[in-house]
């Protein structure tokens, strides 16, 4: 689940930007900023009916799919 959700976030927000936010983005690799870390946080709360997404595995897990995706269109 954590994977869909970071991959969803990645594409959704790709669509979005410039490349000027990209390379920001690119950056700071591997962290992400605090709105895109918190959206994904509570996106994957809401699919998975649990608030316990402060769990260092499902916060790694949709952070690695949200770099894999976004690898991927870039």
């Amino acid at each position: 689940m954590a994977h869909d959700v970071g991959e969803s976030m990645a594409a959704s927000w790709y669509g979005t930007i410039t490349q000027g936010e990209l390379n920001e983005l690119q950056a700071d690799r591997p962290i992400l900023p605090v709105e895109i870390d918190r959206v994904l946080l509570k996106d994957c709360a809401q699919r998975i009916g649990e608030y316990k997404t402060d769990l260092r595995g499902v916060r790694r897990a949709l952070r690695e799919a949200f770099w894999m995706k976004l690898d991927q269109l870039i």
